[in-house]
């Protein structure tokens, strides 16, 4: 076995279940709605965390120490959604809803959709979902 099998992926997709239903969610063109997310060793998410410890320690100095629960939350959602690199086609109200930044971040702040928020980060902490099923261990 050659030690690189073990080395997780720089990205994964992801394609979230409906809670009720348990069937792949499907985008606007009626395919699986499919994100692709940034592993724990690609570059942007080791700058990411490296980040989010400067934010975690600035709202903490200019709250004397206290953090909200809302703000931890904030912060949260905010790491999450930089992992997110892309998805396939998706439509809100009839209107194309592209993968931004501030798109992921509406919907994870949305308590409508914290279903998809729970599930993309038990994908994003799940060291399996980036790893390839090469391996013979």
């Amino acid at each position: 076995m050659d030690l690189n099998d073990l080395a997780s992926l720089d990205t994964a997709d992801f394609t979230a279940t409906h809670p009720k239903t348990l069937k792949k969610v499907r985008g606007s063109d009626d395919k699986a709605w499919v994100w692709t997310i940034a592993g724990p060793a690609h570059p942007l998410t080791l700058a990411m965390k490296s980040e989010a410890r400067q934010r975690a320690a600035d709202a903490s100095k200019a709250s004397d120490g206290e953090i909200s629960q809302e703000l931890m939350r904030k912060l949260a959602i905010q790491n999450a959604a930089r992992r997110v690199l892309g998805w396939t086609t998706q439509s809100s109200g009839g209107v194309d809803f592209p993968c931004t930044f501030d798109n992921v971040c509406d919907i994870f702040s949305d308590m409508k959709y914290d279903w998809l928020y729970r599930q993309a980060l038990t994908f994003m902490a799940d060291d399996a979902s980036f790893m390839s099923g090469s391996a013979s261990v």
